[in-house]
């Protein structure tokens, strides 16, 4: 594995040290808040140990890079990680089981999702914000966007759900339900 080229943030967010690294340096930090991979042409995400992450990383940026797939539970053991873009990859779809339920926000911007990953979205308790525009979706489900829990109240809202819709008829048909779904 090559090196990297990461941005590494303090704990309030402010970027402190940009570094072009070896994948080594992942292996050996314990305590990293805000990990920024950007354009890096990581095609893989199986090929990078971040073991040592799983309990301080809490924003993950691994926009424009190569990735195709999600592993199936690959980021479930991240138990702080409240933020993930992975904007401008080539994902196809999205594992019902691949992410925390600790998400707060999703972004998957510009990728070739065809399917809206309600189970996935269903999963995700937390998720407040995602992020799905630029992709092959051509309709949304037809079940809400949030969950009531078995007391009758509700257990979850997304507060912005932000897709584009590819044909212009599913956009027409479904822009009433995308501002109930967002509003709701």
């Amino acid at each position: 594995m090559g090196n990297f080229k990461i941005i590494l943030f303090t704990k309030y967010g402010i970027p402190c040290q940009l570094y072009d690294c070896g994948a080594g340096y992942l292996i050996s930090s314990t305590i990293l808040y805000c990990l920024y991979l950007y354009r890096n042409e990581i095609a893989e995400l199986e090929g990078i140990d971040y073991t040592n992450l799983t309990n301080s990383l809490n924003t993950l940026f691994l926009g424009s890079n190569d990735i195709t797939h999600i592993p199936s539970r690959f980021f479930t053991s991240f138990n702080r990680l409240l933020w993930l873009n992975m904007d401008d990859n080539h994902i196809r779809d999205l594992p019902n089981s691949c992410l925390p339920p600790s998400i707060l926000t999703l972004s998957l911007q510009n990728n070739h999702i065809s399917r809206f990953p309600l189970e996935l979205v269903d999963s995700l308790p937390a998720l407040t914000w995602c992020t799905l525009r630029g992709n092959y979706i051509e309709t949304i489900p037809t079940a809400p966007l949030y969950s009531v829990s078995h007391s009758g109240g509700v257990k979850r809202h997304l507060d912005k759900v932000n897709i584009q819709l590819c044909s212009r008829e599913v956009k027409q048909t479904c822009k009433n339900r995308i501002k109930l779904y967002s509003t709701m």
